[in-house]
C-alpha cells in the first residue's frame, strides 16, 4: 500500500533522478581517480586542479548567474514576456563572453604564471 502511494508519487520520482543523476555526476571523478593519479604526475594534477578551479572562475564571470534568473522567472512568467527575458539572457552571456575573450588574450600570460594553466589551455575554459 505504502510501496504503491511512493512509487506513483512524481516528487518521488523527480528526486530519484535528481539524486541518482547527481550521484552518477560525483562518482564519475572518483572512479576515475586511480587512472589520473598513475598517469598524471603531480605537476599535471596541480594543473588539473588549477584547470578546474579557472572554469569554475570563468563560469561566475560568464553566466553571471543568469540560469537561477532564468529558473526564477520560469515561476513568473505569466507576469514577464518569457521568450524575451530567455533570449535577453541569452545576448547577455554572448555578450559577457566576448568582454571576457579580450582580457584572456591580453592578460592570458600573467594568468599562465599565476595559474600554471599553459596559455593554449584557455580558449578551452571559456
Amino acid at each position: 500500500m505504502l510501496f504503491e502511494i511512493i512509487k506513483k508519487s512524481s516528487l518521488i520520482k523527480s528526486v530519484g533522478i535528481y539524486g541518482g543523476l547527481n550521484l552518477v555526476r560525483q562518482i564519475f571523478p572518483f572512479i576515475l581517480l586511480p587512472v589520473m593519479t598513475r598517469y598524471l604526475s603531480p605537476d599535471d594534477y596541480g594543473v588539473l586542479a588549477m584547470f578546474s578551479i579557472l572554469i569554475s572562475v570563468f563560469y561566475i564571470a560568464i553566466s553571471l548567474n543568469l540560469d537561477a534568473a532564468i529558473g526564477r522567472e520560469y515561476f513568473d512568467r505569466d507576469k514577464v514576456d518569457f521568450p524575451v527575458y530567455i533570449s535577453s539572457c541569452l545576448y547577455t552571456g554572448i555578450m559577457s563572453t566576448i568582454v571576457l575573450i579580450p582580457f584572456v588574450f591580453l592578460f592570458g600570460t600573467q594568468l599562465e604564471t599565476i595559474s600554471s594553466v599553459p596559455n593554449e589551455y584557455f580558449v578551452f575554459i571559456i
